[in-house]
């Protein structure tokens, strides 16, 4: 009974390990022609000061921990540019006096993805609405910074499922 048992267990065991697979195997997008991307600077073509900045560096973090591409190597493959066209500030919550306790931030992007020959690939536009508090003058300044960099975070969390789906 005991050769039995060590059989089947040697037998489950060689089984649950053959068992197993891998979400991606291969790096990269565009069917694995683009595995490294450079990263260049947001442009500002608003108002809104150092947004380029904050911008910039949510959509670093957000396409290095995808593990999917290199970024900013020295030759890479495709490009993305970024371009921060809007920036609107408006009230979202008053108080019993009329005066703001909330304020809306929506930051609209226009990506566009490049090939190293510099021809257009795909071109995105896409827009994020953030709500932060003002009610605090000494604190309003931060929380429209971080509010910048949560809308930005939520548009690089949406660009890289676009394009997880159409690649």
């Amino acid at each position: 009974m005991s050769l039995r048992f060590l059989i089947v267990l040697c037998l489950f065991a060689l089984l649950v390990q053959s068992c197993g697979y891998q979400i991606v195997r291969e790096k990269g997008i565009y069917e694995g022609k683009i595995k490294s991307i450079y990263l260049s600077g947001f442009k500002n073509a608003t108002f809104e000061p150092h947004i380029s900045m904050y911008v910039t560096d949510v959509f670093g973090a957000e396409l290095l921990s995808l593990g999917l591409f290199e970024i900013n190597k020295p030759s890479s493959e495709a490009s993305l540019e970024g371009l921060i066209r809007r920036v609107t500030i408006g009230p979202q919550t008053v108080d019993k006096k009329g005066i703001a306790v909330e304020k809306n931030i929506e930051l609209e992007i226009e990506l566009s993805l490049i090939s190293k020959e510099g021809m257009l690939i795909k071109k995105w536009i896409l827009t994020e609405r953030e709500t932060f508090r003002v009610d605090d003058p000494n604190s309003e300044d931060y929380n429209r910074r971080e509010a910048i960099k949560r809308a930005a975070a939520k548009i690089a969390r949406r660009f890289t499922s676009l394009i997880f789906m159409e690649y």
